[in-house]
């Protein structure tokens, strides 16, 4: 849901969306502009180099199958996903039983 703004810019003239570089001509300071909900930009009236934006790798698609049963073997498929492009690396899991949320009690 978009939702728009008053940016109540600090003078007229061309600035720059920090992130992206694109840069947006300002002949109103109370143009108003479109953002999604959570959205935001930072503008700057210098264009900047791009920032080095670091992500956090994603997992998606993700199914898990087989038997829900004390030592037999599930297996875990999705599709990896990250941003910067670093390779995947290996992963490996063992499921607890445990008595508490937090872990405590934990049996193999």
């Amino acid at each position: 849901m978009a939702r728009t703004i008053d940016p109540v810019f600090t003078k007229t003239g061309i600035w720059y969306d920090y992130f992206s570089g694109d840069s947006l001509d300002v002949t109103n300071v109370h143009t108003p502009l479109n953002f999604d909900i959570s959205e935001y930009r930072i503008y700057t009236s210098v264009k900047l180099p791009a920032p080095e934006i670091i992500t956090a790798p994603q997992a998606l698609d993700i199914s898990i199958t087989g038997n829900i049963t004390v030592g037999e073997t599930l297996n875990g498929n999705y599709t990896f996903f990250d941003l910067n492009g670093d390779p995947e690396g290996t992963s490996t899991y063992q499921w607890y039983k445990g008595s508490y949320e937090n872990g405590a009690a934990k049996k193999p």
